[in-house]
């Protein structure tokens, strides 16, 4: 599933997918609005990103969904700039400073998808 933070506001993807979509961004197509109480269980996601995350250049992070155990794909759009990431889950692939933010998204992703 794909999910978008967006002005203080949760949409799921609906469109059509596949995994080509991942490497050319932006991930467009149809979104739908998810509840205030879907929104108020991640609405502290955004204040979570590492600031190295931010200021890194690098956009694929290990070997996403390499061995199918998932990936986490990010568009972070800031003064009107696009930056995208794809992140491998597995720790041993990743710098040190994403492991919290992958298990608390992972959290987060889990309390949506119940």
């Amino acid at each position: 599933m794909y999910f978008c933070l967006q002005n203080g506001r949760l949409y799921v993807y609906a469109g059509e997918f596949s995994g080509e979509m991942l490497y050319s961004p932006p991930l467009t197509g149809e979104y739908v609005e998810l509840s205030s109480d879907e929104y108020s269980l991640v609405d502290d996601l955004q204040g979570m990103l590492p600031i190295e995350l931010l200021s890194d250049t690098t956009t694929i992070y290990g070997c996403p969904n390499c061995t199918d155990l998932g990936e986490v794909y990010l568009e972070l759009h800031e003064e009107g700039e696009l930056k995208s990431r794809n992140i491998d889950v597995q720790k041993d692939n990743i710098p040190g400073y994403l492991h919290d933010f992958i298990d608390t998204l992972r959290s987060y992703l889990n309390l949506l998808e119940e």
